[in-house]
């Protein structure tokens, strides 16, 4: 717990808001509550391990990015975090300036990603808007994205079929 709390404190310290649990328990409820951009989960709560809590804070909530954090480091600890999608593994001996680098590191991910997210959502919304069909093709003449509008031209959706169909006759004009 006291080491759950100097976390915290370093976290806030570079500006983070904290919520502290000290069970996986405690943790699954605070995640379903949601709001979360990054997590630093302890390798071993009292009732379970942190590469199971890990697992399900990425199904619940998978743009939260997380951090492993654990006393007895392994290799074999170290690869089964990252294999389940920490995007960090730090030790509990790490340097405050460490842990605050890679909580920084870990923030910014999670902006990108809802960044990213957002300029998806818009990129849909503007290709929906526009009432003529449209095709977005990449740099190989790979279809990226279509409007709405293909549902017209096909009712069950652009497959991978009618879309190689449509680069070879977009071909002679890309």
């Amino acid at each position: 717990k006291d080491f759950a709390q100097n976390l915290a404190e370093i976290a806030e310290l570079k500006g983070f808001e904290t919520t502290v649990t000290t069970s996986s328990a405690q943790a699954r409820k605070a995640c379903k509550e949601g709001g979360f951009a990054v997590a630093l989960i302890d390798q071993q709560h009292p009732d379970g391990a942190g590469t199971d809590l890990l697992e399900e804070v990425r199904r619940h909530s998978p743009d939260v990015v997380s951090i492993v954090v654990t006393g007895f480091p392994s290799l074999d600890s170290t690869v089964a975090a990252l294999n389940r999608g920490a995007f960090a593994f730090v030790t509990k001996d790490s340097q405050a300036p460490e842990i605050a680098s890679t909580l920084e590191r870990a923030a910014e991910n999670a902006r990108l990603r809802d960044e990213n997210r957002r300029l998806r959502n818009t990129q849909e919304a503007i290709l929906d808007s526009i009432p003529d069909f449209l095709v977005l093709v990449d740099e190989r003449g790979l279809v990226r994205s279509v409007n709405r509008q293909d549902l017209v031209l096909w009712p069950q959706g652009l497959t991978e079929t009618t879309a190689q169909t449509l680069r070879d006759s977009l071909a002679d004009h890309l």
